[in-house]
């Protein structure tokens, strides 16, 4: 059964996630001028692999799936796996799991990769920490993302599990 997708892209960096990037983003350009041309290299990868691989998007709901969309991969999430779609704040993440650690890219264009509370273990993919929508599956890690709109992708969400179920 085929739908029309509905793409949700990924919400603007938050003015935190933003200043680390910029900071970031000035140490780089700064290497780029006093560097060596090997270590000039290894930051360029790093800044390409975290642009194209770990940085999504956006969203998409389309063909029974949540599609997590990068320049260079997707991932789809089958909606039957799909438990709740859940706004939430930062201070509501936190009181109901705890403060976190990040495993993987952080600081540079977002937080990607896992997220390690005393209560869960999560897949994250954020640019903006005040957009946060936990997507809670069977069987799997909960993910946390941050798309532009999470009250709509909650909706995009149950709607199309609804009429899928129907």
């Amino acid at each position: 059964m085929s739908s029309i997708p509905a793409f949700v892209p990924i919400a603007p960096m938050s003015r935190g996630l933003a200043l680390i990037t910029y900071i970031v983003l000035a140490l780089a350009a700064t290497l780029l001028v006093v560097g060596p041309k090997i270590v000039v290299a290894i930051v360029a990868v790093i800044f390409a692999a975290v642009w194209l691989w770990y940085r999504p998007g956006g969203f998409e709901v389309r063909d029974g799936c949540l599609v997590i969309r990068w320049p260079l991969r997707q991932r789809r999430i089958a909606l039957e796996t799909v438990v709740s779609a859940t706004p939430v704040t930062k201070e509501e993440l936190h009181a109901r799991y705890g403060r976190g650690i990040r495993i993987g890219a952080g600081g540079l264009w977002g937080v990607f990769g896992l997220y390690r509370t005393p209560r869960q273990l999560f897949d994250i993919y954020v640019t903006n920490t005040y957009r946060l929508l936990v997507i809670e599956r069977v069987d799997d890690r909960p993910l946390i993302i941050s798309p532009a709109d999470p009250h709509e992708m909650a909706q995009l969400l149950s709607t199309t599990r609804a009429n899928a179920g129907s």
